[in-house]
């Protein structure tokens, strides 16, 4: 599919972001949706049906909201991986959640953390960091404090995609096994998936999937940037925070853990 002609995470808000309107949050759980595909029309593009706006926080900050109902944010999320199937290889993630505000990270550089420890044995592959990168962006931020009750994730990933929405709920019935009776690969990352699904609806937010062609997937590239890093510099947000509420401050992060996150 062609290209699309211009991008959300690229627009550059004319000046810092401000209170709109009143909101009184209620952080009231809902239930993990029955459904979890995204319906978007046919053919609909994400700058079809999302625009960048003013979320409703006390910190009030750009992101992509449903241009008809402000309840609802789009994420992009993507992952990568360098040299795959070899010993040398190297995934990084992304997530973009904002106009130039993008986050991006390698897979595991610490083989202490937890999301390294799995039935693979932590390789490095593309579709861990895909896992990766949308359990970091549903924890990213109490987004029901922001005023969304829906967070669509934009995936390329057909894994990740048909994985959660169709696969998981027979893996758990077999005890994470295949029908075949192998473990499920990346187990560890799909229950922490599970889990970060969980605390959202706990706080009051659904979370539905995605799958965009790569083209439309806005933090492909960043991921594709991430995977080919030395392991272990620090890097930054790219390429401001207006998140933090002064263009020009750039997120730093280590590895997989952001350094410091403002919360509504």
């Amino acid at each position: 599919m062609p290209e699309p002609q211009h991008t959300l995470t690229d627009q550059v808000p004319t000046g810092p972001p401000r209170i709109t309107s009143a909101f009184t949050v209620s952080f009231r759980a809902v239930q993990v949706a029955e459904n979890p595909l995204f319906q978007a029309p046919p053919e609909a593009r994400p700058t079809d049906l999302f625009a960048v706006k003013v979320n409703r926080c006390s910190i009030p900050a750009y992101r992509f909201v449903r241009v008809d109902n402000q309840n609802q944010l789009l994420v992009f999320t993507a992952g990568a991986c360098a040299n795959s199937g070899t010993d040398n290889a190297h995934a990084g993630w992304a997530i973009s959640i904002g106009p130039q505000i993008v986050i991006k990270g390698e897979l595991n550089p610490d083989p202490e953390t937890p999301a390294a420890i799995g039935s693979d044995n932590a390789r490095y592959t593309s579709n861990r960091a895909e896992l990766w990168a949308i359990c970091v962006a549903l924890t990213l931020r109490v987004w029901k404090g922001e005023g969304f009750t829906t967070i669509v994730v934009a995936t390329d990933s057909e894994y990740v995609v048909k994985g959660y929405c169709e696969w998981l709920p027979v893996w758990k019935q077999r005890n994470w096994k295949t029908a075949r009776g192998a473990d499920v690969t990346n187990k560890d990352l799909w229950q922490q998936l599970e889990k970060a699904i969980q605390k959202v609806a706990n706080s009051g937010t659904q979370v539905l999937f995605w799958q965009v062609p790569r083209a439309w997937n806005e933090a492909n590239r960043y991921a594709q940037e991430a995977a080919v890093w030395i392991p272990f510099e620090p890097q930054f947000v790219v390429p401001n925070a207006v998140d933090q509420g002064s263009p020009g401050d750039p997120q730093l992060l280590h590895g997989d853990r952001p350094v410091a996150l403002l919360i509504c």
